[in-house]
């Protein structure tokens, strides 16, 4: 653009404290809540930005999808808080599928909340360098103590498109302290073989734990590192990487599925456009998929994913189908509760499995996805089925329903899991906006639903009016809780 001069940066300071109020109703007790905080913005230069905040609150986020785990590693749920997904993708810093940073860490302690006192964030690009710095301060709460969570990250882009960065860090409390220090780099270019997209880089990591009157060093082996070639492009996609977690790599404000192990990743895979096929936008051939997994200690064989595709397409409307083959292997080395009692003998177990899957194009006003797999499980067999449906019925309204089960049969006992979603959205206007999202699965039995308006009366200014309920559905269909809640957000500029 030319011609364009004496161009100035918007508000620079932005003041938005809030009010809220509510009340939980447990078996017939009543609780009220009061509580008063808020934020203060201050946008240093059009892209890098300080955040104060105190009381911070997060009454109005919806609630977590409860899902039935049956592996014996744990499950990983997404960050849903705004304040926390605002400028994430600054603090972020992967070492392949290991989080040094997990923002879910902050002000969540075995699922329940724990409140937070305040802190600070900074977080942008200045020139070439991205920039996040956080440092929050939550309460105590029961057990738990008042911990503090910092976080510095900071990441450089040099040549054209790469990078090399580092992160660091801590969780400190009464009880002691876990750091994590890091360094990452990615080399990316779009020029390999003239035209076509090539990433090579690697990370690595290292924690430092402290018990305080424990004498026990937690810092042995305590080194993660990954290294990986990607070759993402639109005809032939290949990745590979090489990872290692030793025994004590411990990121507590991060997030890793598993532990003591070296894993090997690899993927290739086929899409070649079909021009004289009408219905085919391209084909998709998988030949190779695997993750092979060894211990770090003693280098046996702990766990195996393979799978191949031998036929997938993408549609020229947007459909897509693709059907799989999956070999697997798995050496638990003790016994593991799958569900309710029903345990998995250590052992060696190799799987095989079916896949189908199927998804239309989501842009359309009605629109739908599925997937089929069906193989051995363990000692036995399952059946998962899942179907997520989505109506897009105007600009005001949308419903979407989906519904996973898993039909599992041991030797000892055979079991079905079932969850089921449903969301209604409507919009009556751009500023007025309600939801009601609802979900319940039969391993805890309990209905959760959550009814919220949201009102924007003025840019930046948001009001909201939160009814959460808990049913117990295990003999009957019975209330157990009630929380509603107000909270409003109103916005100052200086």
């Amino acid at each position: 653009l030319a011609g364009i001069n004496n161009i100035k940066q918007g508000t620079k300071i932005e003041i938005k404290p809030y009010v809220l109020g509510g009340v939980e109703i447990v078996n017939d007790e009543v609780k009220t809540t009061e509580k008063i905080g808020g934020e203060v913005n201050i946008d240093i230069t059009p892209t890098l930005k300080l955040n104060f905040s105190v009381n911070t609150d997060f009454a109005q986020v919806e609630a977590d999808r409860k899902r039935i785990n049956l592996t014996r590693f744990s499950l990983f749920y997404p960050e849903k808080r705004q304040f926390f997904l605002e400028g994430k993708n600054y603090y972020e810093m992967n070492v392949g599928r290991t989080r040094t940073f997990y923002s879910r860490k902050i002000g969540i302690e075995n699922g329940a909340e724990i409140p937070i006192i305040g802190g600070m964030r900074l977080f942008g690009k200045l020139n070439k360098t991205n920039i996040g710095v956080m440092s929050i301060q939550t309460n105590q709460k029961d057990s738990v103590p008042s911990t503090n969570y910092s976080v510095i990250r900071v990441k450089q882009d040099i040549w054209k498109q790469s990078s090399i960065g580092a992160i660091a860090t801590q969780k400190y409390s009464e009880n002691g302290y876990n750091r994590v220090y890091g360094t990452d780099f990615t080399y990316s270019t779009s020029e390999i073989f003239t035209n076509k997209n090539l990433l090579v880089g690697g990370s690595f990591a290292v924690s430092d734990t402290k018990v305080y009157g424990e004498t026990e060093n937690l810092n042995n082996d305590n080194l993660t590192y990954n290294v990986f070639l990607s070759y993402p492009n639109d005809v032939i996609e290949f990745d590979f990487s090489f990872k290692t977690v030793q025994q004590d790599f411990n990121p507590e404000m991060g997030f890793a599925r598993r532990e003591n192990y070296q894993m090997l990743y690899t993927e290739l895979q086929f899409n070649p456009r079909v021009k004289k096929m009408p219905f085919f936008r391209n084909l998709i051939f998988k030949p190779l998929d695997i993750n092979y997994y060894i211990n770090e200690k003693t280098k046996e064989m702990e766990s195996v994913f393979y799978e191949w595709r031998p036929f997938g397409f993408v549609s020229k409307s947007g459909e897509f189908m693709e059907f799989n083959v999956q070999h697997l292997f798995d050496k638990p080395t003790e016994d593991f509760e799958l569900i309710d009692s029903i345990f998995i003998p250590a052992g060696e177990y190799w799987d095989n499995r079916f896949e189908i899957l199927f998804s239309s194009f989501k842009g359309r006003k009605i629109a739908a996805s599925a997937e089929i797999n069906i193989g051995e499980f363990y000692t036995g067999n399952r059946q998962r089925y899942e179907l997520y449906t989505y109506l897009n019925f105007n600009k005001h309204l949308n419903i979407g329903f989906d519904w996973q089960r898993n039909y599992v049969q041991l030797p000892e006992e055979s079991f079905s899991t079932d969850e089921i979603g449903g969301r209604i959205d409507y919009a009556f206007n751009p500023k007025l906006q309600t939801s009601l999202f609802t979900q319940w699965n039969n391993e805890d039995n309990n209905v959760l639903m959550n009814f919220r308006i949201n009102w924007i009366p003025k840019i930046g200014t948001f009001f909201y009016f939160v009814i959460n309920q808990e049913y117990d559905t295990n003999n009957s269909i019975k209330l157990v809780r009630t929380t509603i809640i107000g909270k409003l957000i109103w916005r100052f500029t200086l």
